[in-house]
């Protein structure tokens, strides 16, 4: 598995950075990285979706990490040329070592190497930091929804897993409750979180 540096901003396949000698933990890492997977997942793809009016899922499911590293500089309030800085070292490090299977990542290159994109691209993300206080309501709305909809998904699938049944009226109540009190069906304007720091001074 591949890890960046939350440091540095080194790519390596330890939780030691040999670069800077940071060391993480397997849970603060995956943290960083769930929260970077939201803003990608509610900050970017479905606001494409709703920006185009177009009912195809993007595929929400990434075989890595590369897009979630340039969004969790982004959550970690780098600045624009260090997040250049980062997107072509990671858009070098895909080229060098996926040659022979350079179509998988196809989007993900395109996103890195096209300033327009790549624009658009951290544009969302900040906004979706800020909690999308400029966004058109009925866009926002839109987002907002499939937040709810992946909200009672992840409870139900819960359920199941732990007792082997599909929820009930009380359940999806239960659920309810649960979201308003944890306001999980807004999105909220996030501090930054705490990474790149060594990145940052250089």
């Amino acid at each position: 598995m591949e890890y960046i540096c939350l440091n540095c901003g080194h790519i390596t396949e330890s939780l030691t950075c040999p670069n800077c000698y940071h060391i993480m933990s397997e849970d603060e890492y995956n943290k960083v990285i769930e929260k970077a997977q939201k803003s990608i997942r509610y900050g970017y793809y479905y606001r494409k979706e709703a920006e185009e009016n177009i009912n195809v899922h993007y595929n929400l499911l990434s075989p890595t990490n590369y897009l979630e590293w340039i969004a969790t500089a982004v959550l970690a309030g780098v600045s624009y040329d260090l997040l250049k800085y980062l997107a072509i070292k990671i858009y070098n490090h895909i080229k060098a070592k996926f040659t022979s299977n350079e179509k998988s990542y196809s989007m993900i290159l395109d996103i890195l190497n096209d300033e327009r994109k790549f624009q658009e691209f951290v544009k969302y993300l900040q906004e979706y930091k800020d909690g999308l206080v400029t966004l058109d309501e009925s866009k926002k709305k839109y987002i907002e929804e499939e937040l709810r909809a992946d909200f009672m998904g992840e409870k139900a699938h819960e359920l199941y897993q732990k007792e082997k049944r599909v929820p009930n009226a009380q359940d999806f109540l239960s659920f309810l409750e649960e979201a308003k009190e944890k306001n999980a069906f807004s999105v909220k304007p996030q501090n930054n979180i705490k990474a790149f720091l060594l990145l940052k001074e250089e």
